[in-house]
């Protein structure tokens, strides 16, 4: 299934707001999770706050590929919020094997 990339060369432009929103709307009809593959950790301190009910959220491991490739079997939907840097491994390796990025 999709692996959606969040990426951008600037913090505070929303990628972590898109990705948890967009994963919100998904969830309504698919099953979906989150990978916060920015070290900020936004993603997962909401999913704290959120609490039990809230769609899960993971943090990105080094091997963010294979990662991507595991949730795969068990979602519909990957959503990955990457770093505030196109240059960043995180984005680079989530480019790789995304199917789609939104920018």
């Amino acid at each position: 299934m999709p692996v959606i990339a969040v990426v951008g060369n600037k913090g505070g432009a929303g990628k972590t707001t898109l990705s948890v929103n967009l994963a919100a709307g998904l969830t309504k009809k698919t099953s979906i999770a989150v990978v916060d593959a920015d070290p900020q950790g936004s993603a997962l301190r909401w999913r704290a706050i959120a609490g039990d009910d809230a769609i899960p959220v993971y943090q990105a491991s080094e091997q963010l590929a294979e990662q991507a490739s595991a949730l795969q079997t068990d979602y519909d939907y990957v959503v990955i919020d990457c770093p505030p840097s196109v240059h960043a491994p995180q984005t680079n390796m989530v480019l790789e094997v995304g199917d789609l990025a939104l920018i």
